[in-house]
């Protein structure tokens, strides 16, 4: 009997860098062992009926009730297992859905979670919000608090997600009252316990899938903002980047409120993660979601302007006897780029790009 196969990679940030190489990759097929099947009921979901629990979202999905079946009650047949470094050593698994799979999640998103908006401070996952809206938040903070969250991913169950399908059905439901033909889903409440199937894996929110980002954000809702209000109260200014918690003021209050966000975090299931909690005071620089916070403004890490200098002025110097050139320029274009967009008026990244896209 086989494990879960393994599918190894380098890190996602170096998918858009090219710090790791694509030799780093390799397609391993699916896992089949018959230890991570889930039996299916022995009334075989009532296939052979037409009127089946699964017909209102197979039609839905336009696919065969038989096959969505499978996805549902045989989840972890669908998923591949990836592994990454990490940024600062050690590794991450994602649990990447194959292909059926992926197509039902792009449809739950597209047709269902896209129609709901992330909390404001939320900045991961959100279209026009990147590290450095995340970042500029922060611009002027004299003190900072910063808090990281346990397995974030892991600590999100089914059941509240479940939860959170029977709101959307909910608000579904008044919707099509009003406009019976409004392009939603009229669903059910078996639908939302299989939806929730669809979008979780050994009944938690699997890292890797593509509804769960958006999930993470729209369960996180409530908390975000249960801790937004508290700020505003406490004048302190408060931002969420997937697991990374900002807090920051012009005073000392950023640091006084830890104890009440943390029992806040234990109250809705997730955990504080204490190794990584930094305090911040005035004198120090402020580093935000590997952004540097300097003189007012928010600026690439020095280390990080350097390196990408030295690869700009080395490609200059070696760019005729490289086999690689194609593929060096357009990696050190795309660091150049991300120069330019977190630090729009500094000049070298823009001399840079102008020369780079001269060079023949």
């Amino acid at each position: 009997m086989g494990g879960h196969q393994i599918i190894v990679a380098a890190p996602l940030a170096a998918q858009t860098d090219a710090c790791g190489s694509d030799n780093h990759r390799s397609l391993l097929r699916r896992n089949t062992s018959p230890t991570h099947r889930t039996t299916i009921p022995h009334t075989d979901y009532a296939m052979k009926n037409k009127e089946t629990p699964l017909k209102n979202l197979a039609n839905f999905f336009q696919i065969p009730p038989k096959k969505l079946g499978a996805m549902i009650f045989n989840t972890p047949l669908f998923y591949e297992t990836l592994v990454i470094p990490k940024r600062r050593g050690g590794l991450r698994s994602l649990s990447v859905p194959t292909h059926p799979l992926r197509q039902v999640q792009s449809l739950i998103y597209k047709k269902i979670l896209k129609k709901f908006a992330a909390h404001e401070v939320a900045h991961a996952y959100s279209k026009r919000k990147s590290i450095l809206t995340n970042a500029n938040k922060h611009v002027g903070a004299q003190y900072m608090l910063k808090m990281d969250i346990k397995n974030f991913f892991g600590s999100i169950k089914q059941r509240a997600i479940v939860n959170k399908f029977k709101k959307i059905k909910e608000y579904f439901d008044k919707q099509l009252k009003v406009d019976p033909t409004a392009d939603l889903p009229q669903l059910c409440d078996i639908d939302c316990e299989y939806l929730a199937k669809l979008c979780t894996l050994d009944e938690v929110l699997p890292q890797g899938a593509i509804t769960s980002p958006h999930l993470s954000n729209l369960i996180f809702f409530e908390l975000d903002e249960a801790i937004y209000s508290y700020c505003r109260i406490k004048s302190v200014t408060y931002s969420r980047y997937s697991d990374d918690m900002i807090f920051s003021s012009s005073k000392g209050e950023a640091q006084e409120i830890e104890g009440v966000i943390s029992e806040l975090l234990k109250i809705y299931g997730f955990t504080p993660n204490e190794h990584k909690t930094l305090r911040l005071n005035p004198n120090q620089t402020k580093y935000v979601t590997g952004l540097a916070i300097e003189n007012g403004a928010v600026r690439l890490m020095k280390k990080r302007r350097r390196e990408i200098r030295s690869e700009f002025h080395k490609f200059l110097s070696n760019s005729h006897n490289s086999k690689d050139t194609k593929i060096k320029k357009e990696t050190i274009l795309g660091k150049l780029n991300f120069w330019s967009y977190i630090e729009p008026n500094c000049k070298f990244p823009r001399d840079a790009i102008t020369k780079m896209k001269n060079l023949h």
